[in-house]
């Protein structure tokens, strides 16, 4: 029997299985333009949903599509004239 669930847009209609991609810490300080120091606090404090495969540490990549709303990159602040002058 399937499980319900909840966010049906991560999983493949057909088989059931996980279409979302997993970033590695370093790779999502990367992505992010941050340190890892951070992003290891972040899950430390539970500030962001992580899954952990044997001893590996995965952050999933809606979790950075969420982080990112937070913070803007540098060139959509400027080019939406919202900086000061």
């Amino acid at each position: 029997m399937a499980k319900n669930r909840t966010n049906r847009k991560h999983y493949c209609p057909y088989c059931g299985s996980s279409t979302e991609k997993f970033y590695s810490p370093e790779t999502a300080a990367k992505l992010l333009e941050c340190s890892v120091e951070k992003i290891r606090k972040m899950i430390q404090k539970r500030e962001i949903s992580y899954k952990k495969i044997g001893r590996l540490v995965r952050i999933p990549s809606s979790e950075l599509e969420k982080i990112g709303q937070y913070f803007p990159s540098v060139d959509s602040i400027i080019s939406n004239n919202n900086y000061i002058r």
